[in-house]
């Protein structure tokens, strides 16, 4: 969840929130399938973005 990440991260509450917004965007008007965030390399992405 966004809270869990604020929680292992050095991210605010705030900006985590911005991730997962951005993040529902892509996923809503890209069409994109949900699991898509669970893969292990959008999740590597994410890790390395962070």
């Amino acid at each position: 969840t966004p809270f869990t990440l604020a929680k292992r991260s050095k991210l605010t509450k705030d900006k985590v929130e911005e991730i997962h917004r951005a993040v529902t965007t892509f996923v809503v008007k890209d069409l994109q399938p949900f699991s898509t965030v669970e893969s292990p390399s959008f999740r590597e992405m994410c890790t390395a973005l962070n």
